[in-house]
């Protein structure tokens, strides 16, 4: 995980954030994209702090990675127990990375799964290093619950 972002299921599901707050990271993105400047960032956010901001725009493409991400899966405590989910559906993604680790295609997902698009198994297989640990972590934490 990177410094300063975190991934909380409990916190805008699950989508990276500054730690400690709900602050999604995508949103300093769009505002450094637009021109925002790191005073006019702190202005708006006052909580966060120059180092933060410095090392957000500094670790961009890192960071980047984990916003793409969370474009693939979904967690809502009202849906599945509150399991990680591929977006817009309610199945969960660890079934699809233990039917990869059991030796299933993409085309034999996608046979299983009609509704999946081939760009969305795409996706979860290429930041399977970012969710699955998240999705683990939830699925361990609902274990517990019960």
């Amino acid at each position: 995980m990177l410094k300063y972002i975190e991934l909380r299921p409990d916190v805008c599901g699950g989508r990276p954030v500054i730690t400690g707050t709900r602050l999604e990271v995508a949103i300093i993105l769009e505002m450094v994209d637009s021109g925002y400047n790191i005073e006019e960032i702190i202005d708006e956010y006052p909580f966060l702090s120059d180092e933060i901001l410095k090392y957000v725009i500094e670790n961009r493409e890192s960071i980047e990675r984990y916003v793409e991400a969370s474009k693939y899966y979904e967690i809502d405590p009202n849906r599945v127990c509150g399991m990680v989910v591929v977006v817009g559906t309610r199945l969960p993604v660890l079934h699809i990375y233990d039917m990869l680790n059991s030796g299933y295609s993409i085309s034999e997902i996608l046979e299983e799964y009609p509704f999946l698009t081939y760009n969305t198994v795409r996706g979860l297989i290429e930041y399977r290093d970012i969710i699955e640990p998240l999705a683990r972590s939830v699925e361990h934490k609902i274990a517990f619950q019960k």
